[in-house]
C-alpha cells in the first residue's frame, strides 16, 4: 500500500529582533548631572546677589549706580560720573609711586571761580582727590573731610547749604551743584560763548604755540554747550576757528597743507611742523659788534 505523506507545515519566518535604540547620555549619571546643573544654577544665583558685587575685587573699581545729586552734576556739567570706588590696592598703587597733592583751598571769592571751566575742573578734582583718600563720596565721611577746603564766601554757603539739608542727607555733590548755582553767574554761559568768538593765537603771545591755542578751543568747545546740554561748536567749526585764529604767516602756510577732511589733531600737527620751519627760516642772524679800527 502507498502511504500518503502528510505535507510538511511551512515553518513562519521569525521577526528579527529588533535593535533597541540607545539613547547617548553625555552624562551617565543623571542624578549627578541634574546635581550639578542644580549648583551651578545656585552659584549663578549667588554671583548675582548683591553681596558678590560688593565684593567685587577682581575688577579696579567696584561699580553702583550714581546718586540723584550726581545725576544732578552731571546735567548742569555735562560730564560723565562714574558710580565707582577705588579699591585699596590700587590706591596703595599710586601712593606709593608719588604724595598725591592736596587740592587748594576754595573760597569762592576769587575771580577765577566764576569761570565755568576752571569751577567744574575743581570740583571733579576734589572729587577725585576724596575717592584716592580712600573715602566713599556718597557717604557723609567724604562729605565732612571736603568741607574743610571751603573757605571764606564757599564756607558760609557751606553752612546754608547744610541747614537746608537737615532732613536729607549732606552730600558732596548736592552741595557742588548748589554752589554752583551760587557762584557762576546766570550770564556765563554768553560770556562763554563771547570768550571763543574773540579767541586767537595772538592773544597768547605773537610767537605762542599753536598748540596752546587748539588747547583753549578745545576747552571752549566742551563748555559751550545749549540748554539740553548739546555742544553749540562741532568738531568742523572747530577747524575752521583754529585756521582762522592763527597768525597770519602761519595761517596762510597751513591752508596749503591740509584739508578739511583731516582731524584736528592732524590740523595742529600740521600747523605746529609750519611753525618750527618758520622760526629756522625767518631766524634773524646774531648781531655782529662793530669795533672801531684803531688810527
Amino acid at each position: 500500500m502507498e502511504q500518503t505523506q502528510t505535507p510538511k507545515k511551512q515553518k513562519k519566518d521569525k521577526p528579527l529582533p529588533q535593535k533597541k535604540k540607545v539613547q547617548i547620555n553625555p552624562d551617565p549619571d543623571p542624578s549627578s548631572s541634574s546635581s550639578s546643573n542644580d549648583e551651578c544654577g545656585a552659584d549663578s544665583d549667588k554671583s548675582k546677589s548683591p553681596e558678590s558685587k560688593e565684593s567685587g575685587t577682581a575688577t579696579d573699581r567696584s561699580v553702583r549706580e550714581i546718586t540723584q545729586q550726581q545725576k544732578e552734576w552731571e546735567k548742569v556739567t555735562r560730564i560723565k560720573q562714574h558710580a565707582s570706588k577705588v579699591i585699596e590696592e590700587t590706591i596703595k598703587k599710586v601712593t606709593r609711586i608719588a604724595k598725591i597733592k592736596e587740592p587748594e583751598a576754595f573760597d569762592g571769592k576769587a575771580e577765577k571761580w566764576k569761570d565755568t571751566i576752571t569751577f567744574d575742573e575743581y570740583m571733579e578734582q576734589l572729587v577725585r582727590w576724596l575717592k584716592l583718600q580712600g573715602l566713599d563720596v556718597e557717604k557723609e565721611e567724604a562729605w565732612e573731610r571736603a568741607s574743610f577746603h571751603f573757605t571764606g564766601m564757599a564756607a558760609r554757603w557751606l553752612k546754608d547749604y547744610s541747614e537746608k539739608t537737615k532732613t536729607t542727607k549732606s552730600n558732596i555733590h548736592g552741595f557742588m551743584v548748589f554752589l554752583r548755582k551760587k557762584i557762576i553767574p546766570s550770564t556765563a554761559r554768553e560770556e562763554l560763548w563771547k570768550r571763543y568768538e574773540g579767541c586767537h593765537q595772538a592773544q597768547f603771545g605773537q610767537d605762542s604755540p599753536v598748540n596752546t591755542f587748539a588747547q583753549y578751543l578745545q576747552d571752549y568747545q566742551l563748555g559751550c554747550r545749549d540748554n539740553k546740554g548739546k555742544a553749540l561748536i562741532s568738531d568742523h567749526a572747530l577747524k575752521i576757528k583754529f585756521i582762522n585764529g592763527l597768525t597770519f604767516l602761519i595761517k596762510q602756510q597751513v591752508k596749503l597743507a591740509v584739508d578739511w577732511n583731516m582731524s584736528l589733531e592732524q590740523i595742529v600737527n600740521k600747523a605746529i611742523q609750519v611753525q618750527a620751519t618758520m622760526k629756522q627760516t625767518y631766524k634773524l642772524p646774531p648781531m655782529i659788534k662793530q669795533y672801531n679800527k684803531p688810527g
